[in-house]
């Protein structure tokens, strides 16, 4: 029989003296969260303060965990060194507010720096108290036996305790929200309290203070984990057995599967997503390799698994290598491409460690990642930094070699280039303004970027104050320098397949003045393969032929318009099969042996000098002969 008392109650928040620091900073999380409901500070300092409360409690429990180990294998409760564990979170804390100046913000530095330090420091608490042992070795099998099998059964204790926060928090979350909206509902109080609000506190409460006190209450002590046996769950034994396993055996036959055939068809290229693919499945398998560890006895698929597992892993990471080099060779390095250099480096550490090392300590894994995902987040070495300055050289490299550099600073396209060149300048200025508000271009386009920020500024003031953004989003940003530079984003297979390249009047209200003088006729101007109307005279362009034809009641009359586009041709050649053009630019006169004429265009359409006609007896033939000219003539008879 199951007895709950107010006493059961009191017991458990004893146990929270462990963990006094990491009481106190989820207590503060969740005031801050509810006093941000309610107070709406400023968002950018707020949320940063939450991420930084949120990683300094992992960092605080690791380092608890920590010191818990040094002072059960010394005896000593007292020094300097438990004092300066118990300062260090605080301190890196603070370090961490305030150096992370993007934390808080969209960007993708400040959301990847918070990502990587939480998977840290979470991997941390799966290791803390054992991390003397990794480093010290011994020679007692019986001694590395209990070890294998304290950490064992602590690994499953940690895995459980926080699954088991994340159902009770939101558990609660759950049925408060239904109790609340029951309340507010029957007594209709929604017109006098901001349901949404309480709804927010009421989430803050059961995620950031029930679950993370949850959690502490229940963190396994290294002193009474088993070290003589095996513990088992249910739970885990079933997700072990019957889940895991056998995922892990369908995906390695999909990745050796897909593995031969591109070792049979080799001039082939391996997908990129084969990459991730790799990761993912061996992160995956170790996970299950290192639960599976409690539940080898009485099963025979699970030893043979945990035996060859590394030796499993090792060709494909080859794989996953050779498809990365592929993209970094074309590309260089990005951010993506980097984790998956540094994912891959991991899982052939690990890898070669179980397959070799005669310890094959398990704690060695999150031990590793912890490692490696610090590691990578600060420096100039750092997955922010590195693949930055990498694509900032290649940037500059590309447009010196497309001439568009001229004594140390950037240029206005103005001649035809090839289609990938251009491509991978667009790449690497809207890579780039990805990061720190475009920072590290800021330089070359001061000017640009402080005009684009001015214009946003005066459009801003329509919107109310607490609503704007303060400075250009990484798009805007990216934006005014492509169009600065008259560059953009071109399809080769596009541009080939296009028959026509189309022209717009940006603005149609400008196509042509309301008062003119000195002529006698306004023609409308239409292509040629339009239904000729009865109003004459009237201009016919023909584009396959690149004329212009003045149709009146006396005959026609055909002149050539090689002019008009080359010159639209030369500006607009570097503009997908779409692009806009000032009005100015579709404007032109001409002379014929009847009539002097002006031409306002607002739609024009020429030959694609690149189009390649497709072969209609392919299945999937798709034509493409389409083209829109629009617009009116001004004529005036000669001798008038």
């Amino acid at each position: 029989m199951i007895t709950f008392s107010l006493e059961d109650i009191t017991d458990s928040f004893r146990k929270l003296r462990r963990f006094p620091l990491e009481t106190l900073i989820a207590t503060a999380l969740a005031i801050f969260c509810i006093f941000s409901i309610f107070a709406e500070p400023n968002d950018e300092w707020a949320l940063r303060t939450i991420l930084t409360l949120i990683i300094t409690f992992f960092l605080a429990t690791g380092t608890t965990l920590f010191r818990e180990s040094l002072e059960m294998r010394k005896g000593k409760k007292n020094g300097i060194l438990p004092l300066l564990l118990t300062a260090f979170p605080i301190v890196y804390g603070i370090g961490f507010f305030f150096v992370n100046n993007h934390l808080g913000t969209e960007s993708l530095e400040g959301i990847t720096v918070f990502l990587l330090h939480l998977v840290g420091f979470m991997s941390i608490i799966f290791v803390a108290p054992y991390l003397g042992e990794i480093m010290v070795k011994t020679k007692n099998p019986k001694a590395q036996e209990q070890f294998s099998i304290s950490y064992s059964n602590y690994f499953t204790r940690v895995a459980w305790t926080k699954l088991m926060a994340i159902i009770v928090g939101w558990s609660a979350f759950a049925l408060g929200a239904i109790a609340i909206g029951s309340v507010v509902t029957l007594f209709k109080l929604d017109s006098i309290f901001h349901t949404e609000k309480i709804f927010m506190t009421w989430m803050t409460l059961s995620v950031a203070l029930i679950a993370p006190y949850y959690a502490l209450i229940h963190f396994p002590e290294v002193s009474k984990v088993p070290s003589d046996d095996y513990e088992t769950n249910r739970f885990f034994s079933f997700l072990v057995r019957f889940v895991g396993v056998p995922a892990i055996l369908v995906y390695f036959v999909i990745l050796y599967a897909y593995s031969i055939r591109v070792i049979i068809n080799f001039r082939d290229w391996p997908e990129g997503i084969i990459s991730w693919m790799v990761i993912g499945f061996s992160s995956f398998g170790y996970l299950v390799y290192t639960f599976a560890k409690s539940y080898e006895n009485g099963s025979r698929a699970i030893p043979t698994l945990r035996k060859f597992f590394p030796f499993i892993v090792l060709p494909q990471i080859l794989m996953l290598f050779y498809a990365i080099y592929l993209r970094i060779a074309q590309y260089d390095i990005t951010m993506n491409r980097y984790f998956v250099v540094i994912f891959g480096v991991w899982l052939t550490v690990i890898s070669l460690y179980f397959a070799i090392s005669k310890r094959k300590l398990l704690s060695f894994l999150p031990a590793s990642l912890a490692l490696f995902a610090i590691l990578i987040s600060f420096g100039p070495w750092s997955v922010f930094s590195l693949p930055l300055e990498r694509q900032y050289d290649r940037f500059m490299r590309d447009m010196a070699q497309a001439g568009m550099m001229q004594d140390g600073k950037p240029v206005r396209l103005m001649t035809a280039i090839d289609a990938e060149l251009e491509n991978s300048i667009v790449s690497e200025i809207e890579y780039i303004c990805d990061y720190r508000d475009c920072a590290r271009l800021r330089p070359l386009f001061t000017k640009v970027l402080e005009d684009a920020e001015n214009k946003k500024l005066t459009l801003d003031q329509t919107i109310p104050k607490r609503s704007r953004a303060s400075k250009l989003s990484s798009w805007e940003a990216s934006d005014a320098i492509k169009t600065e530079l008259n560059v953009t984003r071109r399809n080769e297979a596009n541009e080939v397949a296009s028959k026509y390249i189309h022209i717009t009047a940006k603005n149609r209200k400008e196509a042509y003045p309301l008062m003119v003088t000195g002529y006698d006729f306004v023609a409308e101007v239409v292509g040629s393969g339009s239904i000729i109307n009865t109003l004459l005279p009237l201009v016919q362009i023909d584009p396959d032929s690149n004329t212009l034809i003045i149709i009146d009641s006396s005959g026609s009359e055909t002149l050539a318009l090689t002019d008009f586009t080359n010159k639209i041709n030369l500006k607009y050649k570097n503009q997908p099969p779409y692009a806009t053009a000032d009005q100015e630019d579709l404007s032109f006169s001409m002379v014929s042996s009847k009539y002097e004429m002006k031409v306002f265009l607002w739609g024009f359409s020429y030959k694609n000098p690149k189009y390649i006609e497709p072969d209609s007896s392919k299945v999937g033939f798709m034509g493409n002969s389409w083209y829109d000219i629009s617009g009116v003539a001004l004529l005036k008879k000669k001798g008038n």
